[in-house]
């Protein structure tokens, strides 16, 4: 038979063991994470008129680290590559992007973020948006 003690000091012990013993997300290693918002809030002036907006976070945090990104497409039979630019938004760690490569056409977004100065720097994660 298993007994609990009622005593609150066991409790907040017994707590405090189980918290020590879970894994801590800080310290967990991995790339920044990307995520698509689409379509931007209108409500928002930041973001109004933006094509989608880009989150970056890194252990689920939001990372103040602006995206790169091309716009790959066939327009008239012809293959383009278009240079993004990224805005600020009011909310940390996101970034507006406009249509910069026009109405005609097919085309892929290649989103890209450097990981920076955490482990593993030098390495991009690119996130890929198709039209």
């Amino acid at each position: 038979m298993f007994r609990t003690s009622r005593s609150p000091l066991a409790l907040l012990a017994l707590a405090a063991g189980i918290t020590a013993a879970a894994p801590t997300p800080g310290f967990a290693k991995g790339p920044p994470w990307v995520s698509i918002e689409i379509p931007a809030n209108p409500w928002d002036q930041t973001t109004r008129g933006a094509y989608l907006l880009v989150h970056v976070f890194h252990h689920g945090l939001p990372m103040q680290v602006e995206p790169t990104g091309t716009a790959e497409g066939v327009v008239n039979g012809q293959r383009r590559s278009v240079p993004l630019s990224f805005e600020k938004a009011s909310r940390p760690g996101v970034y507006a992007l406009r249509n910069q490569w026009g109405g005609a056409g097919r085309w892929v977004l290649v989103i890209t973020v450097n990981q920076g100065s955490h482990e593993g720097a030098g390495r991009t994660w690119p996130r890929r948006w198709w039209r």
